[in-house]
């Protein structure tokens, strides 16, 4: 745990692999409506470049359904327990450490359909907020990096 980066750093590196992702292999895009409103995701990836661990996957949706304010307020803070909500496979969000207002580290209980069997990830989410000052537009980061605690014995 003593090893995580700050927020800034990891928006920068987040940021910095995000930068051409307009490049990056575009995967299925899906249409729907959610609570009547309509919205479209779309999933990417990038192969395994020399130097990576492994390969990147980004998932980019649109929504006209809310205000940034609004999805902030869900994205923001205490995603993981927000996410239950859309995404009916997570059965259970635990907060397991609140690192800093904008680090926490949480389990989430994912139920699957056969022949997968159920998972538990251990994730770090970072938060961050920018922009909206002398006009300029707000971006809203949130990061999620699976985390080891095996070795800490808080956890």
């Amino acid at each position: 745990i003593a090893a995580i980066p700050s927020t800034e750093a990891l928006v920068e590196a987040g940021k910095k692999v995000l930068s051409d992702v307009e490049n990056w292999k575009q995967g299925k895009t899906f249409h729907g409506v959610m609570k009547g409103e309509p919205y479209n995701v779309t999933i990417s990836s990038k192969a395994r470049a020399s130097g990576d661990e492994a390969g990147w996957h980004v998932r980019r949706s649109e929504h006209t359904d809310g205000t940034f304010d609004e999805f902030w307020e869900k994205l923001g803070h205490n995603k993981a327990t927000n996410e239950k909500e859309f995404v009916p496979e997570i059965k259970k969000a635990t907060l397991l450490k609140q690192i800093s207002p904008t680090q926490s580290i949480w389990t989430l209980h994912y139920h699957l359909i056969p022949p997968v069997s159920d998972r538990i990830f251990t994730v770090l989410q970072a938060t961050h907020l920018e922009g909206g000052e002398h006009g300029t537009p707000r971006e809203g980061w949130v990061i999620s990096a699976p985390v080891d605690v095996s070795g800490d014995a808080e956890m």
